[in-house]
């Protein structure tokens, strides 16, 4: 069998057990990739705020409209925003995230725990392929094996594409797009 064709054979077995593989990562990285998109797009209601007249409490005030309430738990991170419509993102010690207005001290808890939880699935599906605790190392070592295969694909892709015979003829092809081609042909070209 001519080198040429096992290549091809290797590249297609590869390309077809690694796809499944790199598949699952991108499905799962485009959610990762969004995942604080997705997080405001949930909490939308509980994340606005009226504006009123007056100014915003500083942020010591809030503070302490925040912590007289909770279960003792400290503020542990605020994330302020330029936008006044915008309610601040509070963390009460490993809680949270809480949205507070900026203008009453008024706290609201996020809805969007679900979706958190379900994103946080998809980023152990993404890093580990679901492993179950423990066994992270054998979904890491597919993953990686995966990420490995794409780039013998892109090598192996490339060499395949590449004419046999190097020569203006057979490289103008795949230079220049031949515009007088119809239907299926003009779309491989």
């Amino acid at each position: 069998m001519p080198l040429r064709k096992i290549i091809f054979w290797v590249h297609l077995a590869a390309g077809l057990v690694a796809g499944l593989v790199i598949g699952a990562m991108s499905v799962t990285g485009i959610a990762i990739a969004f995942e604080e998109e997705i997080l405001r797009w949930y909490d939308r209601k509980v994340s606005r705020v009226e504006v009123p007249t007056e100014k915003r409490l500083s942020v010591e005030e809030l503070v302490r409209c925040i912590e007289a309430p909770s279960s003792g738990e400290p503020v542990s991170s605020i994330a302020m925003f330029s936008d006044p419509a915008r309610a601040w993102q509070v963390h009460l010690g490993s809680d949270g995230p809480f949205y507070a207005d900026p203008f009453t001290g008024g706290i609201r808890e996020s809805r969007s725990h679900g979706v958190h939880e379900v994103l946080h699935l998809l980023e152990e599906w993404h890093r580990w392929l679901g492993a179950k605790e423990g066994l992270e190392s054998g979904g890491r070592l597919v993953t990686g094996i995966s990420n490995l295969a794409l780039v013998f694909l892109c090598g192996t892709g490339l060499w395949l594409w590449f004419p046999r015979r190097w020569s203006w003829r057979a490289i103008r092809p795949l230079l220049l797009l031949k515009t007088s081609y119809k239907g299926k042909a003009r779309d491989f070209n």
